[in-house]
């Protein structure tokens, strides 16, 4: 937990005072016992549901892929879409479902405004799924890829690791990309002119360098490794780092909490950003106090703290409850 908060007692003015107060404590107690209770119990009818809920996100991924095809009582939901003047076609599944889901997100929708690759490599996205072990010390995304030109993974996984007791993020894994040959688009080479001091009466002499530059991309913020921000670098508004730790960090609760369960609702674009917990911002701010963005009673939030002062940094967590494994 984090340091304790020195208390005021000016308003306690006598004993008898006292011994109310003392009095109130001890049902806040109780009160904290309850609430220990609720979550147990909550947790374990979120398990429940787990279990129902996983055969729903396998059969939709089969729809997405093309591996299945519905048809009867399987396309008539409660309330049908139609699209008048539809010819038959040969598409496979449904194509681009999952990009098209992710950037009619404002936050995510954003962050890909500007690369050039996103819409190229996301467009191979078959499926997109979240697991939860039990404990909460972790969740992860994980993006399964059809065969596409960048590079061989099938799968590529993203790992959030908080420390529950300190309610700081301690880590972001990423499952290491193995690209093909002169595929990754995350960096490119550039020359750059270096010029050097000649000696005392001579010019000076001019040479280049090859360099590797990043290029900002989605893509990259999600599956790139990043260093959490340090105390300097969070201090600094446009830091790089600190940047793309939470991006990565925000999109990887977005997808688990809201995007993953709802999926088909934002592939439609009738889906708000303001269900996701991060009230459709822009983007959170390290600089920001915690208390200016979130309600006071999410003391669960994971808090941000400098490297430099432990080993990890802490980061905004949405207070939506969803399902655990999808």
């Amino acid at each position: 937990m984090s340091d304790e908060m020195e208390i005021s007692l000016d308003a306690i003015t006598s004993t008898q005072v006292l011994n109310r107060v003392n009095a109130l404590v001890k049902l806040q107690d109780q009160h904290d016992d309850l609430n220990l209770e609720m979550e147990k119990e909550i947790k374990a009818i979120e398990a429940k549901y787990r279990v129902l809920y996983t055969p729903l996100y396998e059969k939709r991924s089969q729809i997405v892929s093309g591996a299945v095809e519905p048809s009867g009582d399987e396309i008539a939901p409660k309330e049908p879409i139609e699209v008048p003047d539809l010819k038959s076609g040969a598409e496979k599944g449904i194509p681009q479902f999952w990009w098209t889901a992710m950037k009619n997100h404002q936050l995510i929708g954003e962050a890909s405004a500007d690369s050039e690759h996103d819409d190229d490599i996301f467009a191979f996205v078959s499926n997109v799924s979240t697991q939860e072990p039990e404990g909460g010390d972790e969740f992860s995304v994980t993006f399964t890829f059809a065969d596409n030109q960048f590079f061989s993974n099938k799968d590529l996984t993203i790992t959030v690791n908080i420390n529950q007791e300190e309610m700081d993020l301690d880590s972001i894994d990423v499952t290491p990309i193995q690209w093909k040959d002169g595929k990754n688009f995350t960096v490119k080479k550039v020359e750059k002119t270096v010029k050097k001091k000649g000696p005392k009466g001579k010019a000076a002499s001019v040479s280049t360098k090859t360099i590797e530059e990043k290029v900002p991309s989605l893509f990259a913020s999600l599956f790139l490794k990043h260093e959490l921000p340090s105390a300097e670098t969070m201090e600094v508004e446009d830091d790089q780092d600190a940047s793309e730790i939470q991006t990565q960090y925000q999109c990887a609760v977005i997808l688990k909490e809201t995007i993953i369960p709802n999926a088909v609702e934002w592939f439609l674009g009738r889906a708000s950003d303001d269900d996701d917990g991060f009230g459709g911002q822009e983007g959170y701010d390290f600089d920001e106090d915690m208390d200016e963005d979130f309600d006071d009673e999410e003391d669960d939030i994971p808090q941000i703290k400098p490297k430099s002062s432990k080993n990890s940094a802490a980061a905004p967590q949405p207070n939506n409850p969803e399902c655990k494994q999808q």
